[in-house]
């Protein structure tokens, strides 16, 4: 202990411990289908963009959970490692080959136009893709209603307008339906933004996908008004919306799938989605921040549900 206080109490001192890491693996194409192809990313032959030396992430980038820890008891924690999101030099889809499918699901939240805006923005003009999809009314809208044709005319000015404009709505989860639907419209990639709940549909549909042999990417956007989904740091609103979505299609593009991208550390990553699920935030009522929230907003208490320490 002494020896220790020395070594940080020297200016520049290196510190020499090895703790256990975890490499929290994101789920891919390759892990149940066998030849996957592999393409030069489409960013290098974009007129309107080129990569500089270094832009791309590779599979030894990572992001750790916990960013604080104790060098004395570090050898006896494991710290758990995340892919870091963002483009790969080589992705499993050909902009010619994608037929991309988005969808709102669960509550309103500020900025889900913004996605969806984005996400069409960026995969017609950085990835060359023609064929986006849009699927009213939540998760129902995969077997109830026919697709909305997205392009970046139609969807121009959509951050500029509040709610949902492809509308969203609760329930409606038939898990052979909307993986008949996804497969009847020969989707291969499909966007799924929403709270906790819709990730935990999204893993049953990614599990689904898997169980049938897919090809097919399931990405989820995590979208709580109440910041209830696990493991992120923050659901994004207007000021994180357009990375989010990059960094979404940077993770279906490269073949990536049943993940969430989500902040951590203040960094983008891939998280698998039975994570997100599994976990959920909790608000600390005591805390000085809930008492500010509630005055700036005239809240009531929610008593009831102060009292479980969750909203």
């Amino acid at each position: 202990m002494q020896k220790l206080e020395r070594e940080l109490s020297t200016a520049g001192a290196v510190i020499n411990y090895h703790g256990q890491k975890r490499i929290q693996g994101t789920p891919h194409l390759r892990e149940y289908l066998q030849d996957v192809p592999t393409f030069t990313n489409p960013l290098m032959h974009n007129q309107y963009f080129l990569p500089i030396e270094g832009f791309f992430v590779t599979e030894h980038d990572m992001v750790m959970e916990n960013i604080v820890v104790d060098i004395q008891t570090v050898s006896r924690e494991t710290q758990v490692l995340y892919h870091r999101a963002g483009p790969r030099s080589e992705v499993c889809f050909s902009p010619d080959e994608v037929h991309a499918a988005i969808v709102t699901c669960g509550r309103l939240s500020p900025g889900v136009n913004t996605v969806v805006r984005e996400l069409v923005i960026g995969l017609w003009f950085r990835c060359g893709v023609r064929d986006i999809k849009g699927i009213k009314s939540g998760y129902r809208g995969f077997y109830s209603s026919e697709p909305v044709v997205l392009y970046p005319k139609l969807v121009d000015n959509w951050h500029k307008i509040g709610g949902s404009t492809l509308e969203t709505s609760r329930g409606g989860f038939d898990l052979q339906k909307i993986v008949d639907g996804i497969e009847a419209h020969g989707f291969n990639q499909v966007y799924i933004i929403g709270g906790d709940g819709t990730m935990k549909g999204a893993v049953k549909v990614f599990e689904e996908v898997k169980r049938r042999r897919l090809k097919v990417s399931i990405a989820g956007i995590p979208n709580s008004v109440d910041n209830d989904v696990g493991i992120i740091d923050a659901s994004f609103g207007f000021h994180t919306a357009v990375e989010t979505a990059q960094s979404a299609i940077h993770g279906a593009m490269a073949g990536y799938t049943g993940f969430a991208a989500g902040l951590i550390n203040g960094i983008y990553s891939y998280i698998p989605l039975d994570l997100v699920a599994a976990t959920q935030n909790f608000v600390d009522v005591n805390d000085h921040k809930w008492a500010w929230m509630r005055s700036v907003t005239n809240q009531p208490d929610f008593s009831g549900l102060a009292k479980s320490g969750k909203i």
